[in-house]
């Protein structure tokens, strides 16, 4: 399951938590929603109550942040729990963040449709960046190598970034 790791980190903090709700237990065998049938799609439905139950927990103690980046290559499973969690919250202190490269996104790209579906939510803001301006991709770089930096080294990182911060740090 995708989620394993998450388990596993709540498992590690929260260990009453993941008590309380046993279909998080990635042994329980839970199916994924590329299977078929009855039985598999209550065992998903179980799973994603139990995600949400959890949520709902940790956010009744404090805020809670839940940040999904790279969204553009997220499994079907991943894409159907975030489909579940988007139409079920409601008063939580609950803040989702997602990220995706939309220049990734072809026409037949599988998140396509879970963005149509979330952006007609009124709870969803959409937040597009724009990569750096020339200008601003030299300052960035520059700000990642400090100012003894030779301009042409910081130029080249700029240049070959072509805007990506992300790009830019590796």
């Amino acid at each position: 399951l995708p989620f394993a790791e998450v388990v596993d980190q709540l498992r590690a903090t929260q260990p009453d938590l993941v008590a309380g709700h046993p279909a998080l237990e990635p042994a329980a065998g839970l199916p994924t929603s590329g299977q078929d049938g009855g039985e598999n799609n209550l065992g998903q439905l179980r799973l994603f109550d139990a995600v949400l139950g959890a949520l709902t927990e940790l956010s009744a103690q404090a805020p809670v942040v839940l940040a999904i980046e790279d969204l553009h290559w997220a499994d079907p499973s991943t894409r159907d729990l975030l489909s579940f969690l988007f139409t079920r919250l409601g008063s939580q202190r609950l803040l989702v963040v997602t990220t995706y490269r939309s220049d990734d996104m072809h026409r037949q790209h599988p998140l396509r449709p879970l963005l149509a579906e979330l952006l007609r939510l009124p709870i969803t803001d959409r937040l597009d960046l724009e990569p750096f301006d020339p200008p601003n991709a030299h300052g960035f770089a520059r700000s990642l190598l400090g100012d003894e930096a030779d301009d042409d080294v910081v130029a080249t990182i700029a240049d070959r970034s072509e805007g990506n911060a992300f790009f830019a740090e590796e």
